[in-house]
This record gives C-alpha cells, structure tokens and sequence, in this order.
C-alpha cells in the first residue's frame, strides 16, 4: 500500500510551503501524486512526479548561495591585525571552523525539525543545535589557548 500524506504533511518533509504544494497540483506538476478523492499525495509518486526535483533545487541554490572566504588582512571589523599574519591566520581559520559548523547546522538537524509536532518544537530544536555548536566552538577556542 502507497504511503498518502496530507498536502502539509508534504510541504513539510520537502521544506517548501502548503501554497508551493497547492500550486504544483494546480499545474499538473503533480498529477498522480495526488489522490482526488482523499486529496492526500501519494509520497512515492509526487516524489517521482516533482517533489525530487525541488529537493535537488533547494540543494543547488544552497550550494549557489553558500560563498567562499577571502582572505582577511589588515583591518577586520574595526580590529587592528598584525602585519606578519599570526592573529590573521588564527582569526580566519577560527571563522572559517564557525562559517562550517553553521552551515552544517540544516543537515544536522532538518529530519527533527520537519518531525517536530509546531513550531515551537521545531524552534527549540534549532536553537539548541546553535547552543551546541557555540559551546563546541567554545571548547575550541580554550584547547588552543592552551
């Protein structure tokens, strides 16, 4: 038996919105993805039929938009930075340890949040992924020092 979901249910495992749903079956982008009768999407289908291609999409602009770091010399936010490079080099490989972590932060924690029953479920499993990488980041930074 074929797995059949709400239009909400579906909006949210792919990370797109109900009305993006909506108007996929309205132009036939999803078309036996969607049983009329219960108007619940069949998940096998729609998937093969468009939902596939959205998620690739959102991966491709996320790729797109993820920007690469320069690097950083002289002056760095108002801070004064030593010509040799010593504190520069810390500074950006220390940035860049945090641009990742952050970045990563989606991978790691989409599947619990689109299982989340509201909001608030899904904000407090956000923030305390932030949490955990702020104090990873944290137990960096004092190992170094030492």
């Amino acid at each position: 038996m074929e797995t059949k979901i709400s239009q909400r249910q579906y909006a949210a495992m792919l990370g797109v919105s109900n009305t993006a749903i909506g108007k996929a079956i309205k132009a036939h982008y999803i078309n036996k993805g969607f049983d009329k009768q219960s108007r619940k999407i069949v998940v096998s289908i729609a998937n093969e039929e468009w939902g596939n291609q959205m998620v690739e999409r959102k991966k491709t602009l996320l790729e797109r938009n993820r920007k690469p770091l320069g690097s950083v010399s002289g002056n760095c936010g108002g801070l004064a930075l030593p010509s040799d490079g010593s504190a520069a080099n810390g500074l950006i490989l220390a940035f860049r340890k945090m641009v990742d972590e952050l970045q990563s932060l989606p991978t790691k924690c989409i599947d619990k949040i689109i299982c989340s029953n509201n909001r608030d479920a899904a904000f407090d499993i956000l923030s305390s992924e932030i949490s955990h990488v702020i104090q990873h980041l944290g137990r960096m930074s004092t190992n170094s020092e030492r």
